[in-house]
């Protein structure tokens, strides 16, 4: 038997507006890392264990946050 629990639902609910647009210590972008590259590479690395059930599903969360940015 597999020692991790089945995967039934992945949602992906992070997100993240900055005032002043900030880096990373590896050079991303802050915001684009949280609202975008997370949740990409969270369900990357789940996706074997997502596959193996196929009525597994994912569920990605946005919001209307952007209206309130404004451009540099």
């Amino acid at each position: 038997m597999d020692a991790s629990p089945r995967l039934d639902l992945l949602v992906n609910n992070a997100g993240c507006l900055r005032s002043a647009r900030t880096f990373t210590e590896d050079g991303f972008e802050e915001t684009w890392r949280v609202n975008y590259l997370a949740p990409f590479l969270l369900t990357w690395l789940l996706l074997s264990r997502m596959r193996a059930h196929p009525s597994t599903r994912i569920v990605n969360v946005s919001s209307e946050v952007h209206r309130q940015a404004h451009g540099e």
